[in-house]
């Protein structure tokens, strides 16, 4: 079946259960044993037929990008360039197997490089460090809704913290002044990284893709620690949440008992319409299925299933996206956000470092490889992303 088709089933099996809840609201009762069963079932076809679209959809991105890498290697090893080469062979087989030429070129490469070089580490190749920063931003929400920049020191944002002000000018009138206040926003360059390990046995297969073994590994470990920073980071050797600095849009919802969809509205009109017109919610699965069963004055759900390959699902009109590293839904918790998450900003130091450890692990036929990247973030605009809070019963 095709993922469109699956989509399009799974609205159908929601469908049939809130046709089944709202036939018993209605008339004004609750669900049946035998209603409740019905609506059970229909919501774990819609579970089942969830679990295959996300693996349809894994499998798309996993082929696009295989038939990217065929395209790019079309031409064999003469495409690569001289530093690309030196560089596997310095992975594959160990600094010591270099020749005098390629170990010159090798530590030129780490001198010109931005990073502290006494602190070990070789530039990893851009094509290697592209293919890792792509499958970063896939397994990442924030890095695909947020702006991703580049720089290399730290770097200092002025942010306006008002607006000029204009009016009807009388001739040889004056122009209103405003004086504007800037402020500063300070980014860094925080490290985060860790530790891959490969068999001897594989290092030494030339056929062994161990490009792309690192750079699942890499993606997948970082994804997870860098997600949860730029939702949940307190700034302290990590970078600034989105939560940190973000404006509340409704304060205090009444606690998990008294949540419901007027909140939501009030979170949507929170914020101004500017931000609005790229706006998305961002939430847990936890918080996603509390919000699945809540519905308008018209009786109408505000959460509806996506219907299209490659868009998100909506919420009171609004796409919303789901990341674990969100608060869950509890009590005095910051469960739902919602804006342009455009105005959250990552910047990362150019250049991903990797070092081959050959000692470390000679006991267990592995090699390691301690691989780090350094990035900050932070929130430019605070009253562009807003949150629910969901307060107290």
């Amino acid at each position: 079946m095709k993922l469109a088709e699956l989509l399009q089933e799974r609205a159908r099996y929601i469908q049939k259960a809130r046709d089944v809840v709202d036939k018993a609201e209605e008339e004004g009762r609750s669900l049946k044993s035998d209603e409740r069963v019905k609506k059970d079932n229909y919501l774990d076809e819609a579970d089942k037929l969830e679990e295959r679209i996300n693996d349809l959809k894994e499998l798309q991105e996993r082929e696009k990008r295989e038939f990217e890498a065929q395209l790019d290697d079309e031409g064999g090893e003469e495409k690569k360039d001289g530093y690309t080469q030196i560089y596997e062979k310095y992975i594959r087989r160990g600094f010591e197997n270099l020749t005098r030429d390629e170990t010159r070129k090798l530590r030129e490469i780490r001198a010109q490089s931005v990073a502290n070089a006494t602190k070990g580490g070789y530039l990893v190749p851009e094509e290697w460090a592209n293919t890792i920063i792509e499958k970063l931003a896939e397994n990442n929400v924030m890095r695909r809704l947020a702006t991703v920049d580049s720089t290399s020191v730290e770097t200092n944002i002025p942010v306006s913290s008002s607006k000029p002000e204009f009016g009807w000018i009388d001739e040889e009138g004056s122009y209103p002044e405003t004086d504007e206040e800037f402020g500063q926003k300070s980014v860094d360059a925080w490290k985060s990284g860790g530790i891959i390990k490969v068999s001897e046995e594989l290092l030494l297969d030339n056929q062994y893709n161990l490009q792309g073994r690192i750079s699942n590994n890499f993606s997948q470990a970082a994804g997870d620690i860098q997600e949860e920073a730029y939702i949940n980071g307190n700034g302290v050797k990590k970078p600034r949440g989105i939560l940190l600095d973000a404006d509340a849009g409704v304060a205090d919802a009444g606690g998990t008992a008294g949540f419901d969809a007027d909140d939501v509205l009030d979170l949507v009109y929170s914020v101004k319409r500017g931000y609005r017109r790229n706006a998305n919610f961002l939430a847990n699965d936890q918080t996603a299925k509390e919000l699945r069963k809540l519905k308008d004055s018209n009786g109408q759900y505000i959460w509806q299933p996506s219907m299209q390959a490659g868009e998100p699902d909506s919420l009171a009109g609004y796409g919303i996206e789901y990341s674990p590293a969100m608060p869950d839904f509890e009590d005095n918790a910051k469960a739902l956000l919602f804006g342009d998450i455009k105005y959250y900003n990552i910047f990362d130091r150019q250049g991903l470092f990797m070092q081959r450890l050959d000692e470390k692990y000679a006991d267990t036929g592995q090699i390691g490889f301690r691989a780090y990247m350094r990035t900050d973030g932070l929130l430019t605009i605070a009253e562009a992303v807003k949150y629910l809070d969901i307060g107290t019963a």
